[in-house]
């Protein structure tokens, strides 16, 4: 029998079937019914009529089952899940107080805008997303404290999806889809925001979950370039998306101005450069990272 391997594809002169396991359209076309035949000729007709008799079964049980507990799962309340998920908390390391507090200050929304309860099957990935950029804007905790707070979050969240066979959406968390590839990490950088002031806390959020910018394109920022409605800032020419904490870090910094640069000093004078990088140099040493650091390691990539 004349049968060739070409990369991926797999073709038999002989039984004049095709296959691209690439191309699932083009497979299922025209390629089942010779396929079939040669695989006949590989094992024994008892054999083979068994094994796609048990195979089909168990896909169909499979399916089946997948939509029992789809169903049942996804008409339960959410806030169920979640108290069984507390229960379990340890096993994944996470401390009482961040569960206590998603509960004690609203950040997971158990019900809806009509006081109905959510279920299950509710959870769509926009709410979660927004469940999550809610916690990062909780000022009145520190930036630790938030961070621990989304940690718990996604975990409950990955449980959920593991525990009901993904009847439940998954999310990534959008800060730190930005920090890939950078060659400070997400979890350093948290701790660099602890250190400092909510105004350098603000610089470094644009610097690092801004692309390529530069401390001037940032400390050089107008008001007018913010754009708190579709969450954007305008750098020269390029338009940058930022997520929600960083909008309401710009709206306590900036109070009541709406105009002007966003970054100000002593006397309503532009912010020294110098300032920034003192600052930042204090924070690095604080947490390990050496005298070299400055704020270009924020925005530079491995």
């Amino acid at each position: 029998m004349n049968k060739k391997l070409k990369g991926k594809k797999i073709e038999s002169e002989d039984h004049k079937f095709y296959v691209d396991p690439l191309d699932t359209e083009s497979y299922l076309r025209h390629s089942y019914e010779p396929l079939l035949e040669f695989l006949k000729i590989k094992t024994s007709k008892k054999v083979f009529e068994h094994s796609l008799e048990v195979f089909e079964k168990e896909l169909k049980r499979r399916r089946e089952t997948y939509e029992h507990i789809f169903n049942v799962l996804g008409d339960q309340p959410l806030f169920t899940a979640f108290l069984i998920w507390s229960k379990d908390k340890s096993v994944i390391g996470i401390d009482s107080d961040p569960v206590k507090l998603l509960l004690e200050q609203n950040l997971i929304q158990f019900d809806d805008e009509n006081g109905n309860l959510l279920l299950i099957r509710d959870i769509q990935k926009p709410k979660l997303l927004l469940a999550l950029e809610e916690i990062r804007c909780q000022r009145q905790f520190d930036i630790d404290l938030r961070e621990k707070l989304v940690v718990a979050f996604l975990y409950f969240i990955t449980w959920l999806r593991v525990e009901t066979f993904r009847t439940a959406f998954d999310i990534e968390d959008p800060d730190k889809v930005k920090s890939q590839g950078r060659l400070i990490s997400h979890d350093v950088y948290i701790k660099l925001l602890s250190k400092l002031d909510d105004r350098c806390q603000l610089v470094a959020k644009l610097l690092y979950l801004g692309g390529s910018r530069t401390l001037d394109e940032v400390l050089t920022l107008k008001i007018q370039n913010v754009n708190f409605k579709k969450q954007i800032i305008k750098f020269d020419s390029q338009l940058i998306t930022y997520s929600k904490h960083v909008f309401e870090d710009i709206k306590d910094l900036i109070e009541d101005r709406s105009t002007g640069p966003l970054f100000i000093g002593r006397q309503n004078t532009p912010l020294n450069p110098s300032t920034v990088f003192r600052n930042f140099k204090d924070a690095a040493s604080q947490i390990g990272l050496g005298d070299s650091f400055s704020p270009k390691a924020l925005t530079t990539s491995c």
